[in-house]
């Protein structure tokens, strides 16, 4: 998925624009004292923060320590408007290109019918070896994922 296809996908709120507004302003902050510490990062430059050079660059780690945790926060929000998102659009189309007409809210048809009904199925024609093609979109869930339980491969070793 490219970047713009992933902020097509995003419901933004309140609570994701200030979590993220407060991340960006953190990062500038830091930004602003690491460019005055100039490509050497001599702490002895920096005038934002006043103390010796080891007082410094530990206010600089709790900065970073602040950062990851608004990022954190904003990772979390992130999931809630992809998910937002995808709610959004499960509703606007059935995944089915060139088939029906997406279902009534709430009945979805079940994929069979949908694969029966498509224009490659409807369009096939017996012993020609070829049709017309139908796409059909999919999110593989943990059910297809080894992580999802399979059972662990039986070994057969001929012995009873």
């Amino acid at each position: 998925m490219t970047t713009t296809e992933s902020q097509e996908r995003l419901v933004e709120f309140p609570a994701l624009k200030d979590a993220q507004g407060k991340l960006d302003e953190k990062r500038k902050g830091l930004a602003g004292i690491l460019a005055e510490a100039g490509p050497d990062y001599d702490m002895s430059k920096v005038k934002t923060l006043s103390g010796a050079t080891a007082a410094k660059v530990a206010e600089i780690g709790k900065m970073n320590a602040e950062i990851d945790e608004c990022k954190s926060k904003v990772d979390e929000l992130l999931v809630v408007a992809r998910a937002a998102a995808q709610a959004v659009s499960d509703e606007d189309n059935s995944g089915f290109d060139g088939g029906e007409a997406p279902p009534v809210k709430g009945k979805a048809k079940p994929w069979g019918e949908l694969l029966m009904n498509s224009p490659a199925v409807k369009g096939y024609v017996a012993g020609s070896g070829r049709g017309p093609q139908a796409r059909i979109e999919v999110d593989l869930k943990t059910l297809f994922q080894t992580t999802a339980g399979w059972d662990p491969e039986d070994t057969r070793t001929g012995r009873v």
